[in-house]
């Protein structure tokens, strides 16, 4: 299988999207609900959004450890539900939650060590 190679112009691209998508996700976790996220299972999004994170995470700091990345990533699952506990903004905070972030963010990281390469 023929793996991506990950020059310069791509490492930056995937970096600015890491902090593009951190940023987004701490500010839509943040964000009243409305109760329902469509017909989509809660655990299901968190694990789809750390997924990405891990990706780019992973594919923007290749020479970067993957378990660092790994705990990088629960602490910032971590802080968002410590975020959402605090403040009484309808949003609650849940174990589980940072279990399905963990998920996400491990097999993002996993599946970007695969399919892409260092130059």
């Amino acid at each position: 299988m023929s793996r991506i190679a990950m020059n310069r112009p791509l490492v930056w691209l995937a970096r600015f999207a890491l902090v593009v998508a951190l940023c987004s996700a701490f500010v839509i976790a943040l964000v009243p609900s409305s109760g329902s996220a469509g017909h989509m299972n809660d655990k299901l999004l968190h694990a789809m959004t750390f997924f990405g994170l891990g990706g780019l995470a992973s594919a923007g700091f290749r020479r970067r450890s993957g378990v660092g990345i790994f705990i990088f990533l629960t602490i910032f699952g971590g802080l968002i539900e410590i975020a959402q506990w605090l403040p009484d903004w309808g949003r609650s905070a849940e174990w589980a939650d940072l279990g399905a972030d963990m998920a996400g963010a491990f097999i993002g990281i996993v599946m970007a060590r695969i399919l892409t390469r260092l130059p």
